[in-house]
């Protein structure tokens, strides 16, 4: 019993005893105020007891909150996976889950991975057929690994995340971790792979490896697969749909009424969830839900995605929260798993009202509200999950709010973009919520904002961390046009963008495009900023490392010669960044056979590098070594140390 429930099962026995005494004893108007007298510090004793309870015993009252009781915890003996959400309720195809362990064992060895399709319409339990599959067999595997096929970057994002876990992949690229991955399941067995919701064969054909180590299971829509002769899943049979709603509802009575209601909903499984998280949560027998279906203009003709539309209707405005519904509606243009709850939080500012108010101390008895429904699914790492299906008809049903809601996620995700990526967390971190920021900005006529150039921006730093060039230039040229139009073609945020493409094409070995976006973010710099500026004194310094790179030396000097006239006039002799000057200055004319003038700029570095960053700092051991390799070219004898000892200069590394 919560505080609550008790708090007012005492005051109605107060009450009643009460009334009970006035009528019997005829009691007059003063006697009233005195029994009111006395009452009042009772009533304020059992509130402030109430107060009590809720602060030391805070989860009392949430045991009588909704929740979605047919989401279960996945068993304690499955292997290392990844498996989204919760393990929902699932009943029947006993016989599909058999067909597709049998195609799992072949009757003679093959070379190729053991591949087996399930296709069929949205809705029908595909997902929930793959993973009550991983959960039924289990035993038979070492890893179980989810992927979310319906976008390649869902695919890469899987596998470099698999690749996280069961190798070392620091300072790899991210085409170099795929394949290691693809050698990883080609040697070892008793792995098990999803793919689910393929667009097609050739969408995931590149990441399948060639071997019969492992097992791979593709949910898909698409039904013309050509080497694989895919397992057709049908709708749910009556009596099957019948189980179901009798034990996700508990009512195991009125099974004429049930025939009649499953009989105009048909039997899509994602359907019959809806319809009875609804008579669950209201206890609503089959007959009046079937009634209230049918006042709605449900016909038992219509197509499956009028069906949920109208069912999904029927939930919604029995959500008693305007937040719960403010909620799913966000989610509906987001990626439709990994949303994570305390991205809201995060983000609370940025939220509509009255969303931002309830979402800091009540966000989860908003996500309670929604689960309870069916609408969505939560798992025990606060990650939301919400069907596509559902998604399609929110959206559909929010056209004329269309823009807002997109402007209230792109501002829920600019809130949470980072630029340091030196952590295999930080890494999985972007690439999921580049998912959401790709869902969130694929409309077409998006409003251009600086909000959305900086979520284009965030992107094309994270795949350019992630040494994919294509990407990481196709998102800062979406960033720049905006920039440009938006902000400027002179503004520093136009200049910063034209510096990151420079790094990209740097990064490919394309020195021409390179130096042609340096040479934009230059001509901005100088301009607004001024020629003597910090930032003008950095693009001199990247252009001089790209003309070292096309081992032109002299043009490298004369860039490196700006930079540092800059750096000793305005930041500051032992600054960091003139320390970085000297050092560049030294390697060009390392290269140029001048050793003298490079061991004299190394010294200089050094003594910057120690004294403020330390002697362990890399930069700083990094300057002693290309320093020490110089010298040893330069013929002369006793060592660098020795001939900074010969110099006076005093160095501890």
């Amino acid at each position: 019993m919560g505080n609550k429930t008790i708090r007012n099962y005492i005051l109605g026995i107060i009450c009643m005893i009460a009334l009970a005494y006035i009528i019997i004893f005829d009691v007059d108007i003063e006697r009233m105020k005195i029994i009111g007298a006395l009452l009042a510090p009772v009533v304020a004793f059992l509130v402030l007891y109430e107060r009590i309870l809720k602060l030391f015993f805070p989860d009392e009252d949430k045991k009588n909150q909704p929740s979605d009781s047919n989401n279960e915890k996945l068993p304690a003996d499955m292997p290392s996976n990844n498996l989204p959400g919760k393990f929902q309720y699932f009943t029947g195809r006993e016989k599909t889950l058999k067909e597709i362990h049998q195609k799992f064992k072949p009757a003679r060895p093959t070379s190729r991975t053991s591949v087996v399709v399930i296709t069929g319409m949205g809705g029908i339990g595909k997902s929930e057929i793959a993973k009550a599959y991983a959960v039924r067999f289990r035993e038979e595997y070492d890893y179980i690994w989810w992927v979310n096929a319906e976008k390649e970057e869902g695919i890469r994002s899987a596998y470099l995340n698999f690749a996280e876990k069961v190798m070392p992949v620091r300072d790899k690229k991210e085409a170099e971790i795929i394949n290691d991955v693809k050698l990883w399941l080609k040697n070892r067995g008793k792995w098990f792979f999803i793919f689910d919701n393929a667009i097609n064969e050739a969408s995931i054909e590149k990441y399948l490896p060639q071997s019969n180590t492992g097992n791979i299971l593709i949910t898909s829509r698409y039904t013309h697969w050509e080497e694989l002769k895919p397992v057709q899943i049908h709708p749910l049979t009556k009596p099957e749909a019948c189980d179901f709603l009798k034990e996700f509802t508990g009512q195991k009575e009125n099974t004429e009424k049930l025939e009649d209601l499953v009989e105009e909903l048909g039997c899509l499984p994602l359907i019959l969830k809806v319809a009875g998280a609804n008579m669950r949560k209201h206890t609503t027998s089959y007959e009046k839900y079937l009634k209230n279906l049918k006042s709605k203009g449900f016909s038992k003709d219509a197509n499956p995605v009028k069906k949920l539309a109208i069912t999904l209707d029927a939930s919604f405005k029995l959500i008693r929260k305007k937040e719960s519904r403010q909620l799913i509606c966000l989610c509906a243009f987001m990626a439709p798993d990994h949303i994570n709850g305390q991205w809201f939080a995060d983000a609370n500012e940025k939220l509509p009202k009255p969303l931002r108010k309830t979402v800091k101390n009540n966000l989860d008895e908003v996500i309670a509200e929604l689960t309870a429904y069916s609408l969505v699914t939560k798992d025990y790492d606060g990650n939301i999950s919400i069907h596509r299906l559902v998604q399609e008809v929110i959206r559909d049903a929010l056209k004329p709010n269309h823009a807002l809601y997109r402007k209230h996620c792109i501002l829920i995700l600019n809130e949470l973009v980072y630029w340091e990526f030196h952590t295999a967390d930080l890494r999985e971190r972007f690439r999921t919520l580049a998912t959401h920021i790709r869902a969130v900005t694929e409309d077409k006529i998006i409003e251009n904002t600086e909000e959305l150039a900086n979520l284009y921006s965030f992107l094309g730093r994270g795949y350019y961390e992630l040494a994919d060039y294509k990407l990481a230039l196709e998102y800062y040229g979406k960033a720049l046009a905006i920039d440009e139009k938006v902000s400027g073609k002179e503004h520093p945020d136009t200049a910063t963008t034209c510096n990151n493409m420079a790094l990209v094409y740097d990064a490919q070995g394309d020195y021409p495009r390179a130096l042609e976006y340096y040479g934009k973010d230059l001509a901005i710099s100088e301009k607004v900023l001024g020629k003597e500026h910090p930032d003008t004194a950095t693009v001199y310094n990247n252009m001089a490392n790209v003309y070292y790179s096309q081992g032109n030396y002299p043009r490298a000097l004369e860039y490196h010669e700006q930079a540092k006239a800059i750096r000793e006039k305005v930041s500051d002799k032992e600054h960091p960044d003139t320390a970085t000057t000297y050092n560049n200055m030294a390697l060009v004319y390392d290269k140029q056979g001048d050793y003298p003038r490079a061991l004299d700029l190394f010294a200089k570095a050094l003594a910057i590098r120690e004294k403020v960053l330390g002697v362990e700092h890399p930069y700083t051991k990094g300057t002693y070594d290309d320093a020490e390799d110089t010298f040893a070219k330069s013929g002369k004898s006793g060592g660098f140390g020795a001939w900074l000892d010969s110099k006076g200069i005093k160095m501890r590394v």
